[in-house]
Parts: C-alpha cells; sequence; structure tokens
C-alpha cells in the first residue's frame, strides 16, 4: 500500500510540474493575444475569428493524433474564449 502511494504521490508531483509548465505557455500565449487584440482595434477587425480556430484544431489534431479530436476541440474552445475575452478588454 506505501509503495503504491509512493508512486501515485510521485506521478502528482510530476502531474503538477506539467501543469505550471502548461499554464505559463498559457500565459505566454495570452500575451500574444492581447497584442493581437490592440491590432485587431487599431484596424476595426472582429474578435471572433472562426476559420483561425478551426485552423488551429484541425492543425493540432494532425499533429497529436493520439489525442481524441473531441478532447482537443473541447481543451481549445476553452483557450480561445479566454483569449476573446482578453481581446474584448481591448475595446
Amino acid at each position: 500500500w506505501m509503495n503504491t502511494k509512493n508512486k501515485i504521490d510521485e506521478l502528482r508531483s510530476k502531474i503538477d510540474d506539467y501543469d505550471d509548465k502548461i499554464l505559463d505557455l498559457l500565459v505566454k500565449r495570452f500575451e500574444l493575444s492581447d497584442k493581437i487584440g490592440s491590432i485587431k482595434q487599431n484596424s476595426n477587425s472582429e474578435i471572433l475569428d472562426t476559420d483561425r480556430e478551426k485552423q488551429i484544431i484541425n492543425r493540432l489534431v494532425n499533429k497529436f493524433s493520439t489525442i481524441d479530436k473531441e478532447h482537443i476541440k473541447s481543451i481549445f474552445i476553452q483557450i480561445f474564449n479566454v483569449s476573446k475575452l482578453i481581446q474584448e478588454k481591448k475595446k
């Protein structure tokens, strides 16, 4: 039992490390989104770009075929939503 708990704790610690890295990368992604929002505001462009969102999902699905398309889509819809909120604050 103790060996199992230790192994789970060790794996959870690795997950924590990955979570930190994921969030760090998301912060960087959202900073870029913020810059895009400024450009869109200055050019009176629409925030929503469904073609771009589909393009991103399709690229990722093709690149990471071990992950189900619906899972990738679910994750990135949330990322897109945060990005749009950041860009809308520019208006």
